[in-house]
C-alpha cells in the first residue's frame, strides 16, 4: 500500500530536477528552445529537442526531461491559472525572474 501511494504523489507532485535560470521572459517554443540550447553550450551537455512546444520533451545528457515554465505546485497552490491560454500569468510576483523546470519524463516517440 506505501508504495502504491508513494507512485501516485510521485506522478500528482513530480519533482523538479533541474532549474535553468535565464534572464527575461519567454513566450513562444523558439524563446524555450533557445534558452535551452544557450545552457547546454555554456555547460557543455550535450542536448536533443525529442518535441518542440510550449512543454517541450528534451534530452539532456542522455535522460528525458519535461519542460515547463512553472512549478506543477505552484499551478495546484493557486499561483497560476490552470485554464488560461498560454503564457500563463503568475496571480502574484511579476514574471521577470521566469525560470524553466526539467520534470523527468518517460517518453515514447511517436
Amino acid at each position: 500500500m506505501f508504495k502504491k501511494s508513494k507512485e501516485i504523489k510521485k506522478e500528482l507532485f513530480p519533482k523538479v530536477e533541474m532549474i535553468i535560470d535565464f534572464d527575461g521572459i519567454v513566450s513562444t517554443p523558439e524563446e524555450i528552445t533557445n534558452v535551452l540550447i544557450n545552457y547546454c553550450n555554456n555547460e557543455n551537455k550535450d542536448l536533443v529537442i525529442l518535441k518542440k512546444g510550449m512543454t517541450p520533451i528534451v534530452k539532456i545528457d542522455g535522460k528525458i526531461y519535461i519542460v515547463r515554465t512553472d512549478r506543477f505546485a505552484e499551478m495546484i497552490y493557486g499561483r497560476r491559472k490552470l485554464n488560461s491560454s498560454y503564457p500563463l500569468p503568475y496571480l502574484g510576483s511579476a514574471s521577470i525572474d521566469q525560470k524553466l523546470y526539467l520534470y523527468p519524463y518517460d517518453y515514447i516517440e511517436e
